[in-house]
């Protein structure tokens, strides 16, 4: 069995304690590992949700030609480009 030393105090009212009892109740675990459960269960949403990017269909066809065709600097790239170079000199 896993050990936990970190703590998380957490302050409720009498009715989220309660529905969280009963939730837990129905899981048949204790309500702490209910809570932990669902806050991580959460925290994973909300990173996906933060670090994924989901394109449509027609979007994917777009970037993946964009992703595949040749590289050409815009102007400004360009200049920069040959500056650097004259300065490598």
């Amino acid at each position: 069995m896993a050990t936990h030393s970190d703590r998380l105090d957490l302050r409720l009212d009498a009715s989220d304690k309660q529905e969280l009892a009963l939730a837990a109740s129905l899981m048949s675990t204790p309500v702490s590992a209910f809570v932990r459960e669902a806050a991580r269960e959460r925290a994973r949403q909300v990173i996906a949700q933060s670090t994924r990017v989901t394109l449509s269909a027609e979007e994917s066809e777009h970037f993946l030609d964009v992703f595949d065709a040749p590289f050409a600097p815009n102007p400004k790239l360009q200049r920069a480009l040959e500056r650097s170079r004259r300065v490598a000199r």
